[in-house]
């Protein structure tokens, strides 16, 4: 009876001894490394939303040293891939679905509104006899097409195509700048174009903002040497004027429930870009006449 209890205390012993040698490797050998990366990690994610960080800075970041992921990572989902995949999309504006199309009559409003741009672009690709004329026409066609999806979307693909939305309109003010510049400006225009385009999917109102001043400026001072122009100029700088105050008035529109300033919004924006067509023609007729001479 003794030997017994004797030998029970001892394997009690060896168990709790084997207990303890797996307890102490399990914490320091296995979950101690995954503690400090995790304290690691929550560190470096509290340093970054304290640095707050520009749209520039943290796209820089996230591209810093950027290769070709494997195709492991992108299989398994590797998490440092994914971190910088998420850093680049969140750089990309504008954010969310939108305000408007808070009704299906206003839903219905707004594509409506949105056909004639697809007409215009039509109507510029067969009139116009340059390359960057077409361009532009082709690009307001885009236009078209891309508010029109945007308006009838409704669900998880409404936001991106808002952004569709939102880049073509920076593309086709490229492409007007590009037709409304002079020939021998075209080298510069392109180098200028490309750092454009590639600063539109983060800002595309800013490069949409800096395109029609630039084809403002021109406009303007065609029309000042060219009295023909000049009646087309102050039509399409109304029209530009107003449609930007409607565009602008919008948020405080969608809190009176005025639905119908956006697609005022588009059919003043329609008529200011296809009044663009005069100053693309007096181009055209300069660069003819030129190459004639």
């Amino acid at each position: 009876m003794c030997s017994s209890s004797a030998d029970l205390s001892l394997e009690l012993v060896d168990f709790g001894l084997t207990y303890e040698l797996a307890d102490n490797i399990t914490s320091h050998v296995i979950l101690a490394p995954r503690r400090l990366r995790d304290s690691a990690q929550t560190e470096a994610c509290s340093s970054r939303l304290a640095a707050e960080p520009s749209n520039v800075r943290r796209l820089t970041a996230a591209l810093k040293g950027f290769q070709a992921p494997p195709l492991h990572a992108l299989v398994t989902g590797d998490n440092r891939w994914a971190s910088k995949l998420r850093h680049v999309h969140g750089s990309l504006k504008p954010k969310g679905p939108g305000c408007n199309d808070q009704t299906r009559n206003e839903r219905l409003l707004n594509a409506i509104t949105s056909l004639p741009l697809i007409a215009v672009g039509l109507h510029t690709m067969r009139e116009r006899s340059s390359v960057e004329g077409v361009q532009f026409g082709a690009s307001l066609l885009g236009v078209g097409i891309a508010a029109t999806a945007y308006h009838v979307s409704s669900g998880r693909l409404r936001k991106h195509l808002r952004k569709l939305d939102y880049w073509s309109i920076s593309l086709c003010t490229t492409a007007a700048v590009r037709a409304a510049l002079p020939a021998k400006s075209q080298a510069k225009t392109r180098l200028a174009s490309v750092a454009l385009l590639a600063l539109a999917p983060f800002q595309p109102s800013t490069v949409t903002a800096i395109n029609a001043g630039i084809a403002q400026l021109e406009f303007a001072r065609c029309s000042h040497r060219c009295p023909q122009l000049r009646a087309a100029h102050r039509r399409q700088a109304a029209s530009l004027a107003a449609g930007l105050a409607c565009f602008g008035m919008e948020d405080i529109a969608m809190q009176h429930k005025w639905g119908f300033v956006h697609a005022m919004w588009h059919c003043l924006a329609c008529y200011a870009v296809s009044s663009a067509n005069a100053l693309i023609q007096h181009k055209e007729t300069q660069t003819e006449m030129s190459h004639g001479a």
